[in-house]
């Protein structure tokens, strides 16, 4: 963070090499897969959001009131995650998380998701300018519908995160006790996936925009 972060996951199966992200801080040196490495047992799980009328809707509510300290989600093959979450306090000084959104959404079938809206109002409960936000998907594609949303809404762009995993499914999660660490917690087969890897955008708004 920030930046556009795209995974080898062959390098990681070759060697075991992985890095490591979160929400505030930098994503590390490396091209391999970023798994999560901490304990995420007692998470919340956040289900996939189908359509308007399946009742699986996009979390939203404070980070304090998560079970565990944290949100995972199963099951993405060719799907979005779109997360964010305000920062109170300034990082590093005895600094929390505060109100935050998570949605997992099925490639293909976003606008049933009615994302645009649901991100809005997210956005009008939070002070912007002090929200971090994030972007995981399985294919590089996959990522720029769901990153639209984020600068049209006013959040900073030097504060958005975008992983690419290159992985066939994966499970994620993202941690609200501390830097907002975020990465895979399961993963099966490789995808077809193209280089360059690692840290290809400090920043993402030249490559979307």
């Amino acid at each position: 963070m920030p930046g556009l972060y795209r995974a080898n996951p062959s390098v990681t199966a070759k060697n075991g090499k992985t890095g490591r992200a979160g929400l505030a801080l930098p994503f590390t040196p490396t091209v391999g897969s970023l798994r999560f490495r901490q304990d995420h047992s007692d998470f919340f799980e956040s289900p996939m959001v189908e359509d308007f009328y399946s009742g699986k809707i996009p979390w939203e509510g404070e980070t304090s009131e998560l079970a565990g300290g944290g949100i995972k989600s199963y099951g993405m093959d060719n799907c979005v995650v779109v997360c964010a979450a305000e920062l109170k306090g300034r990082l590093g000084e005895k600094s929390s998380w505060g109100r935050g959104f998570f949605a997992h959404l099925p490639g293909g079938n976003w606008g049933m998701c009615d994302l645009e809206t649901k991100f809005s109002r997210f956005s009008k409960s939070v002070e912007r300018n002090s929200c971090y936000t994030l972007v995981m998907s399985n294919f590089d594609t996959g990522t720029r519908e769901a990153v639209r949303p984020v600068y049209e809404n006013g959040f900073p762009p030097d504060k958005l995160s975008v992983y690419v995993s290159n992985i066939g499914t994966i499970g994620v999660a993202v941690e609200f006790k501390r830097m907002g660490e975020f990465g895979e917690i399961t993963w099966t087969d490789l995808r077809s996936h193209h280089g360059p890897y690692g840290v290809i955008s400090a920043g993402v708004t030249s490559y979307y925009m």
